[in-house]
């Protein structure tokens, strides 16, 4: 008998149970598939495939690289209500987007370095969060394509990139933020507005852009995410939000300078964020100190010309490793580099496919700050793995938000993820014994004190580290070695912030006392150049309390650690010229030339020294170039009219005296005084000078 319900026999019943259950499943599937932050978008099969070579041969590159930027608040990585970032999204609506993007640190340096070298940070050395410096025998990916005949400038926002980083390296012109004011213990925390990074950029395209070029502009504006301008304050409620549409107004600034010029059409271009900040999970909030997705889950952006793609989502797990090979295959140079990274050109092609790409994440940042240890991760296939004193397993598919440790519960998958892990950093390059996690308490104290310093608020951070100091003395009662349990790093910063305050009788102690407790030969990531820094600011504290004798040879002491580094080697310079060294001074000066051509306080001071010598041609050689890179300062312009006129060029010292007057300090009473009586002289004597 053939019953029917409906109009529906039981055959077509049957089967429409049977696709509903196949539906299920596939369901089910999809869900445990999914790619932590949801779905990604489909690829569509319609898209042109790769375009050829040829086409791609002229193209210039512009790598931003942000460093806070969290996916979550990018509009095209799904909205949270207003997107904040229009430019960036306008950008991506005609590129790729790469869903999971993991970046090899959360913190600045050691994140960039792995960018522009394709490494990981336990290959290259590159991990301290402070004082990081990169290897010479590591190439970068400029000098790679400065190789290949492209002008090449990099302008960066963030102190722990500038030229004592070695990341300057390849790029023609390079510039940094002028942080030479600062304590070396404190340049890395030195944060430099987007709007004067973007300024410079777009200076640098204007004389540049009819010839091939590599671009790369840093925004670290983020990490100091209530200083974004008051007009984008009165917009956004939320400090990170305000931060944020004002570094996406900027780059829209400069995208729409390069598209005016017309070099966008052949001009590849890559967003990507170094990493994350934390906004309360896992009870940070800021970035280093933990590998949660949260700070090493990151958003990046391409755009390449010729290359069709609308709003093209990559779905696979890919790393900040992999962006250098990447981009030497899509300008067709041969970096001649080898690299732990691999290209993700088959990706950008419709249903292109790679091997799964596991993700190393190396922090040493508990253990420079906090007496704690490197911590290391590995996430693969859908799972997170952190090895610390409590091993961490995550699932990353049911728990994106990384609530749930499943390491007591999973003991084999927790030890083969440890084996892969081992195997991939070089079998413990870094390594080392296992300390307990820092308290809250404490690790909330450090966030403040390295935020406040770099708001240049060094009072309200010296509290917050000595706060810190008592406490890390308080778990370390009746023992510690020579700092009693307190690391080293953290008086350093402790020191340079009570010098800076004016206290420099108390900040020698400090950072004698962080002195005695480095182990030798540095103990931890980037303990030398710490090292090294310490024993400037031993010197620069001899020199405020008027021992120079002390001070040059605590200066000297410090470069035979970082012989390279510009900022030391510049005070040197500086206060043998106070001291009456001139000829001393000058060859200080011209080795720092030879290391970072170009700085304006190292032209100005080496035009002032010349000038202090009897050689006032070459001191107006050197201070017109220094007026050239800092035309807002109005020293170089007072140094520069006492050189005309030796020189009796009455026309260039009157422009200088003016330019003096206009933008110096009405404070500088007496030396204000002495430029009009100087200029009035002139004027005089000559007639109206125009």
């Amino acid at each position: 008998m053939n019953r029917s319900f409906g109009g529906f026999g039981l055959a077509q019943i049957f089967s429409l149970i049977g696709l509903l259950f196949v539906a299920g499943v596939l369901s089910v599937l999809g869900y445990r598939l999914t790619p932590p932050g949801g779905p990604p978008t489909v690829r569509s099969r319609l898209l042109p495939r790769r375009p050829d070579p040829a086409a791609l041969r002229p193209a210039n590159l512009v790598l931003i690289t942000i460093d806070g930027l969290r996916a979550d608040r990018v509009g095209v990585y799904g909205p949270r209500g207003a997107s904040v970032t229009r430019h960036i999204d306008a950008l991506a609506r005609d590129g790729f987007r790469f869903e999971q993007m993991v970046t090899a640190s959360p913190s600045t340096f050691p994140a960039h370095a792995a960018m522009m070298t394709g490494l990981m940070p336990t290959i290259t050395g590159a991990v301290s969060p402070i004082g990081g410096r990169l290897p010479e025998s590591r190439g970068t990916l400029a000098e790679a394509i400065r190789a290949a005949g492209l002008r090449t400038a990099a302008f960066v926002g963030s102190g722990a990139l500038g030229r004592p980083s070695g990341l300057e390296r390849g790029f023609e012109t390079f510039d940094a933020p002028r942080a030479t004011h600062r304590p070396a213990t404190l340049r890395s925390l030195v944060v430099r507005p987007a709007g004067e990074v973007i300024d410079a950029a777009r200076a640098w395209a204007d004389d540049n852009f009819r010839t091939r070029f590599f671009l790369w502009v840093q925004i670290a504006d983020l990490l100091v995410s209530d200083r974004a301008p008051s007009s984008y304050r009165r917009l956004h409620d939320d400090p990170y939000d305000a931060t944020l549409a004002y570094a996406d107004a900027e780059l829209g600034r400069l995208l729409n300078r390069l598209d005016s010029l017309g070099v966008l059409d052949h001009t590849i271009v890559v967003i990507a964020s170094s990493h994350g900040v934390g906004l309360g999970e896992h009870g940070e909030s800021a970035a280093g100190a933990y590998l949660y997705d949260s700070t090493v889950l990151v958003p990046v952006l391409m755009r390449v010309p010729h290359w069709a793609a609308r709003h093209r989502s990559v779905p696979e797990q890919v790393r900040g490793i992999d962006l250098l090979p990447t981009l030497v295959e899509l300008l067709d140079i041969d970096a001649g580099m080898r690299t732990q990274g691999t290209s993700l050109v088959p990706l950008l092609d419709p249903g292109g496919r790679l091997p799964a790409l596991p993700a190393v994440v190396t922090t040493a940042y508990q253990e420079v700050f906090l007496g704690g240890s490197v911590l290391e991760a590995l996430r693969a296939r859908g799972w997170k793995y952190i090895d610390g004193l409590t091993p961490e397993l995550y699932d990353l598919r049911r728990d994106p938000e990384e609530t749930r440790n499943l390491a007591p519960s999973q003991p084999d998958r927790v030890e083969d993820m440890r084996a892969a892990l081992v195997e991939a950093t070089g079998r413990g390059v870094i390594g080392g014994a296992r300390e307990a996690p820092p308290e809250p308490r404490m690790l909330r104290l450090l966030e403040s004190g390295l935020a406040e310093l770099r708001r240049e608020r060094t009072e309200i951070a010296r509290k917050a580290l000595a706060d810190l100091g008592d406490r890390l003395d308080a778990d370390h009662p009746g023992g510690g070695g020579a700092t009693n349990g307190v690391p080293p790093a953290v008086l350093a910063l402790l020191g340079a912030a009570l010098r800076v305050d004016g206290h420099p009788e108390e900040a020698l102690p400090v950072n004698e006392r962080a002195l005695r407790g480095l182990p030798v030969g540095g103990g931890f990531p980037g303990g030398r150049l710490l090292e090294g820094f310490l024993r400037a600011e031993v010197a620069a504290c001899q020199e405020a309390m008027g021992d120079r004798n002390g001070a040059v040879a605590s200066y000297r002491a410090a470069l035979e650690i970082v012989p390279d580094d510009p900022g030391i080697r510049a005070t040197l310079a500086g206060l043998l010229l106070e001291r009456g060294d001139v000829a001393d001074s000058i060859t200080e000066y011209r080795a720092v030339l030879a290391r970072a051509p170009g700085e304006a306080d190292v032209l100005a001071g080496l035009g002032r020294a010349l000038l202090r010598g009897g050689d006032a041609p070459a001191a107006a050689q050197w201070l017109r170039q220094a007026a050239q890179s800092a035309p807002s300062d109005p020293d170089v312009y007072l140094d520069l009219a006492r050189a005309s006129e030796e020189l009796d060029r009455k026309a260039e010292a009157v422009r200088a005296y003016r330019e003096f007057l206009a933008r110096s300090e009405p404070a500088r009473i007496e030396e204000r005084r002495l430029a009009e009586e100087r200029l009035k002289a002139l004027e005089r004597s000559a007639g109206t000078i125009p």
